[in-house]
């Protein structure tokens, strides 16, 4: 799973990047559908750099998770989490879907191995009915990892989806994380 950024200007934003401390991993491809740079940022987080024909989406953020089986996947994501279906670019290969105001891309890589890993980007899923959500997404094919967590702010669930990306199921509670702002006035 990682990021999407789209830039307006693919070749400076690839140079401030690496100025910054990002590692080019993967130089700029530039195809039909847009142009491409894969990047590493200082922490080692893999995120791409995508610039697009007339422009049409500067400063989105998309997020893309590599998965083995598009249709499964496409299945859960919809059915499991909630998120509607955009189209499918490349048939068996790259479906688009829309989550809120994300754009998730889920693209077959089957090469790559699923084995359980969680990562410093992945999604946080926010619902109002918590437990609703969590029945919906252990029965599209969801693990359920840890105990359902409540803190001050709402309550949580870490799941795995059917491939071993680590996601969360949020609840808030009346206040959100403002309720975090109270534990610190008392300290």
């Amino acid at each position: 799973m990682h990021l999407d950024l789209v830039t307006a200007d693919l070749d400076a934003a690839v140079a401030g990047a690496i100025a910054e401390g990002a590692t080019l991993e993967r130089p700029v491809a530039r195809r039909g559908w847009n142009a491409i740079a894969g990047l590493a940022d200082p922490f080692g987080h893999g995120l791409d750099l995508l610039e697009e024909p007339g422009n049409r989406r500067p400063g989105a953020v998309d997020v893309a998770i590599d998965v083995p089986d598009v249709a499964r996947a496409t299945t859960f994501y919809v059915d499991g989490l909630g998120f509607a279906f955009r189209d499918e670019p490349m048939a068996g290969d790259w479906v688009r879907l829309d989550a809120a105001h994300a754009t998730i891309h889920l693209q077959r890589a089957p090469e790559r191995p699923y084995t359980r890993h969680w990562t410093p980007v992945h999604l946080d899923v926010v619902t109002t009915s918590l437990d609703a959500t969590v029945a919906r997404a252990t029965a599209a094919g969801a693990v359920v990892e840890c105990p359902i967590a409540s803190a001050s702010w709402g309550r949580l669930a870490a799941c795995a989806d059917p491939f071993g990306h680590g996601f969360c199921i949020v609840e808030m509670g009346p206040r959100g994380y403002d309720a975090l702002l109270d534990q610190e006035d008392a300290s």
